[in-house]
């Protein structure tokens, strides 16, 4: 198949409710959308947010890179997956952003999918099924009067919140919680890199007390020795968990032989895409550390179904985060988001991938666009 246009949006949908966290606080969503058309009328998108106090990357970094991977793209040829394997591999050891390389590597697998007429899942050896992977809530900061009735809407069977810089409101907020969702259900901190070490100490000694065993970042991307202090300090007893601080497979060998954390949190955008994060996977695996899969807020359906293609091939994972939908959009891409019911679950036991399970909507897709470039009659040589 020979790729004839690419289209790059940059997508910002409302929130129904203020994101807030340490490091953010946002009202819209904030991704880039990649669509390739091949000469087979084969369609294929995927999608990234780029966050600057993650990977560094920008929507207009992003942009710029995928305009500039035009010349290269003409003289490729991916005949099976193990080919977009090796070019999103070989562009991450550029140093090139894992959002940019995501987005591209999402919508080549959708479009491969397509042309050749192959379920992804099949193809990727996923063992379980898309009904069998269980979601966790994750709740912002902010006004408990606004965020109580939403939890209490929900049945999920574990949450996490965005933490504060100081202990009194995050213990207020466990109890606020535990009072809605019972004593029982596990409850996890995100701090977002907003916290000292001093602070630490102090925010998770005292969570400990009310049951909470689970710290997202609590301290800023490259302090490994004193993440090794809390390593050490709780980590028979809680997860000290690494987010901001792993973007890239030598991050998270990195965060191993420094001992660092005890916990990875991984997301596609921020880990290269599926591939990448895959790998990232298996080093955890093969290393003793276990793994949950974050989600960048706003996420539209076409992250949602690659998440969930992620989920259901590593299933070793102590949480699934994502598929909020118009639960958090006011409108997705799709008339029929790829969403969570309000027990956590996608209730489809036989969805299929044959390209991500999802009917982009053209008319939404440029109605949220802030930004669309195009770039036409990219010849990329793609043999069956």
């Amino acid at each position: 198949m020979q790729i004839q246009k690419i289209s790059c949006h940059h997508i910002q949908i409302p929130l129904r409710i203020q994101f807030a966290q340490a490091n953010q606080n946002a009202l819209s969503s904030n991704s880039i959308i990649v669509c390739i058309q091949t000469k087979e009328r084969s369609i294929g998108f995927g999608e990234s947010c780029p966050r600057t106090y993650v990977t560094g990357e920008d929507i207009s970094s992003v942009l710029d890179c995928l305009a500039k991977w035009e010349g290269e793209l003409e003289n490729l040829v991916f005949s099976s997956l193990e080919d977009i394997e090796k070019w999103t591999s070989e562009q991450l050891d550029k140093g090139i952003g894992p959002a940019a390389v995501c987005a591209i590597e999402l919508a080549l697998l959708d479009a491969w999918s397509w042309e050749y007429q192959r379920d992804l899942a099949e193809e990727l050896g996923a063992g379980i099924t898309s009904s069998e992977v269980q979601y966790s809530g994750v709740l912002p900061q902010g006004n408990w009067g606004k965020l109580g009735p939403i939890v209490k809407q929900l049945n999920f069977s574990s949450w996490k919140f965005k933490a504060y810089g100081t202990v009194a409101p995050n213990l207020h907020r466990i109890r606020e919680m535990k009072a809605l969702i019972g004593s029982t259900t596990p409850i996890r901190m995100d701090a977002n890199a907003g916290w000292s070490l001093a602070m630490a100490r102090e925010q998770i000694s005292k969570a400990l007390t009310l049951g909470v065993t689970s710290f997202e970042q609590p301290l800023a991307s490259g302090e490994d020795n004193e993440a090794r202090q809390l390593v050490q300090a709780f980590g028979s007893q809680a997860s000290i968990m690494a987010d901001e601080s792993l973007c890239t497979y030598a991050d998270a060998m990195r965060l191993i032989e420094n001992g660092a954390c005890n916990h990875f949190s991984l997301k596609l955008s921020k880990n290269g895409g599926l591939f990448n994060t895959l790998k990232i996977y298996r080093l955890a695996q093969a290393n003793g550390i276990r793994c949950q899969l974050s989600a960048h807020y706003g996420e539209t359906s076409i992250l949602t179904a690659a998440g969930l293609l992620f989920a259901m091939i590593a299933p070793e994972l102590t949480a699934c985060e994502g598929a909020l939908g118009t639960m958090l959009l006011k409108e997705d891409l799709t008339s029929c988001p790829l969403m969570v019911d309000k027990d956590g679950t996608i209730d489809a036991p036989a969805l299929p991938f044959m390209g991500w399970p999802v009917a982009v909507d053209q008319r939404r897709l440029l109605q949220y666009s802030k930004l669309k470039l195009q770039k036409q009659a990219v010849a990329i040589a793609i043999e069956a």
